[in-house]
């Protein structure tokens, strides 16, 4: 199920009344991130190239990723794993795969490799919980249900052209410096009161 827009993390709200005892604002604001030129890509086709960035531990769900693949012919798609490159590799990286999975189990708390394989156009299939679930535009599976993301990975499979589709609506995320402008505005308000 598609992510259909962003949804901020819920503030931390102190009980009771706390200082100042009125009614509290909520401010939120999206995280920003690296902008990173979008080059462009060919349309889709089989095979998929599914791509994960990531360590081995449980928590990050790779298991769970190559279950999903179990039994799915490599013409028709391929998991390619990236644990560790170097800063200067990126674009690299990321051009060499058509989808990044993101199969944690554990709860992410920001989500980086998703946010920037979504700035470089790669659409993202992440797990439901956490951060993961602030991804705009990512489709979103239960943690640990290897059936469900392979069912994901299957509907590519019979319709690539979906990952086109899913490239093209990725918004360019805002860049670290007018990230920075909106802290500073948040900051300022505060202050003010």
């Amino acid at each position: 199920m598609a992510n259909g827009g962003n949804r901020p993390n819920r503030p931390l709200r102190p009980r009771g009344g706390g200082a100042g005892g009125g009614r509290r604002r909520r401010v939120v604001i999206d995280q920003g991130g690296a902008r990173p030129s979008r080059e462009q890509r060919g349309p889709a086709k089989r095979p998929i190239r599914l791509g994960y960035i990531g360590s081995r531990a449980p928590h990050k769900g790779m298991h769970v990723a190559v279950e999903a693949m179990q039994g799915i012919d490599p013409s028709d798609a391929t998991l390619l794993v990236f644990e560790q490159f170097e800063e200067s590799e990126k674009p690299r990286v990321f051009a060499s795969m058509d989808v990044l999975l993101m199969p944690s189990i554990g709860l992410e708390s920001f989500g980086l490799a998703a946010r920037e394989a979504m700035a470089r156009g790669v659409p993202v299939i992440a797990t439901s919980g956490g951060a993961l679930d602030e991804l705009p535009g990512a489709e979103l599976v239960p943690p640990g249900d290897a059936a469900a993301l392979r069912a994901s990975i299957q509907r590519l499979i019979d319709d690539p052209s979906i990952i086109d589709r899913r490239s093209a609506q990725l918004r360019v995320p805002k860049g670290d410096d007018e990230h920075a402008v909106e802290i500073e505005r948040v900051y300022r308000t505060v202050l003010q009161r």
